[in-house]
């Protein structure tokens, strides 16, 4: 109903927003072990409400919306490698968020209009006329209406233009693969998340505290992290300042910022999941590459690696899993400064009564040192996504490339990231990323970037694709 919404990439569905559409080698949408055609994108669980003759399938967000992606070798390659655990480099969450906002307020959608678009897509498996109903007087307008209240508080969201807003508009787009983490937490409250929620009467004491707070000045917009091997970060700090100590914390909060309902927390799940990132080791560069790592030049880069990255980065160092003052490593201070003291003593005070309560947020004064375990897929680099590839890194601020364009899934197997020239001046259907726009400053972490040689780079970084 609404493709002239869509972003105009050149891409179609969900895949304009750079989600992963699975499908078989003839373009055919993939079938699920029942033999049912997969009618979503990976990151969006299905779950029945109700019985199974009348009841709604709800669809929701899960974690693989933000920690799968794919790597195509090429521009030629159809088939790409589905990664799971790798920060999604390709979805644009804000665009995603922006579409259904836009959408839910478009005139056409209406009970009568949706309806008919939806038995139009249905002759061979109608409705109902109780289900048929119960969309067409209840589920949408009411979607039609939560959506707006949901617009009101995100409105601090660049590309909406919003005329009017109660919280400090964003001074810059995060574009794919990033995202203002604690922007939506200081702006929507934890204690609804359904409707009923608000068009009755609670009658239970509130579980959790408001946030409603500006998002201030700075902007926080950061790169999605992987998940994996979380084990290794444990008591280490988790969020790129270090901002918590415990990983019960970190998963709470990944499941809160999907809006799900505190008091039916699927605890169960997530304990599965966080079971299954502790442990999870991402794909090897090897297994990927047209052309394997050279173990020579590998192992002089190793020698490079323990003797000026190690103590920040191995699980050995001594310096591993502290944080880094912003003084000392120099770059951009946005999502520090996104996360205030106001925040971290209101998240505590979440979740009362609950096992999984949220205990122990503080603020910082930097960014944490974190493990490289998996790290040639987790271009671009820096907590902003700032510097393009592990090349760009190992030179100083000002020689690495002041704009260069994001979300592509082609790797350069060469400068080690995704494929990110400029095209002229442009990106073409990619994002333009900007380095002199507020939050997206590339400067800082210059180490190694004079004291090493161009051949102990070059090894340095054929052992980091190692890792």
């Amino acid at each position: 109903m609404f493709k002239n919404r869509l972003p105009q990439n050149g891409r179609s569905g969900y895949e304009a927003f750079g989600l992963i559409v699975e499908r078989d080698k003839n373009g055919n949408l993939m079938l699920d072990e029942n033999g049912d055609m997969i009618d979503r994108p990976v990151g969006f669980s299905k779950r029945r409400i109700g019985f199974k003759s009348w009841g709604l399938n709800m669809v929701g967000l899960n974690c693989a919306f933000c920690h799968a992606s794919t790597v195509r070798k090429s521009e030629r390659d159809h088939d790409p490698d589905v990664i799971l655990g790798m920060p999604a480099n390709t979805v644009d969450v804000e665009e995603f968020l922006v579409f259904l906002f836009n959408t839910a307020k478009d005139p056409r959608f209406t009970g009568s209009k949706v309806m008919k678009a939806i038995e139009e897509q249905r002759k061979d498996a109608p409705m109902g006329f109780f289900k048929a109903t119960l969309y067409r007087w209840i589920v949408i307008p009411l979607y039609r209406f939560e959506m707006g209240k949901l617009e009101s508080k995100f409105c601090f969201i660049k590309k909406l233009g919003a005329k009017q807003c109660a919280t400090t508009i964003l001074a810059t787009e995060a574009g794919p693969g990033r995202l203002d983490l604690w922007a939506p937490y200081k702006v929507q409250r934890f204690d609804t998340g359904v409707a009923l929620d608000d068009l009755l009467p609670d009658l239970t004491p509130p579980m959790i505290d408001s946030i409603d707070l500006d998002i201030g000045r700075a902007p926080g917009a950061a790169d999605i992290a992987p998940l994996w091997q979380l084990e290794k970060r444990i008591g280490r700090g988790f969020h790129w300042d270090g901002n918590t100590l415990l990983l019960n914390d970190y998963k709470i909060i990944a499941a809160l910022g999907l809006n799900v309902i505190p008091r039916s927390m699927d605890v169960d799940g997530l304990n599965r999941i966080v079971r299954w990132a502790k442990t999870h080791v991402p794909k090897k560069y090897d297994e990927v590459a047209p052309v394997k790592v050279n173990s020579d030049l590998s192992e002089h880069g190793k020698k490079v690696y323990f003797e000026h990255c190690a103590s920040c980065h191995d699980p050995g160092g001594r310096r591993f899993g502290r944080v880094e003052p912003i003084e000392s490593i120099g770059t951009d201070r946005n999502r520090l400064d996104a996360f205030t003291e106001e925040l971290a003593n209101k998240l505590k005070r979440v979740g009362p009564g609950y096992q999984w309560r949220l205990r122990n947020f503080e603020k910082t004064n930097g960014y944490s040192n974190l493990p490289l375990d998996g790290i040639w897929l987790r271009a671009p680099y820096l907590h902003n996504g700032s510097v393009p590839n592990l090349r760009a890194l190992l030179e100083a601020p000002a020689n690495r490339p002041p704009k260069f364009c994001r979300g592509n899934d082609e790797y350069d197997w060469d400068k080690i990231g995704f494929k990110s020239d400029l095209i002229g001046d442009v990106c073409g259907k990619l994002f333009p990323y900007d380095t002199t726009q507020k939050g997206n400053s590339n400067t800082g972490h210059e180490y190694g970037t004079s004291s090493l040689s161009p051949g102990d780079k070059d090894a340095l970084i054929e052992y980091l694709k190692t890792l």
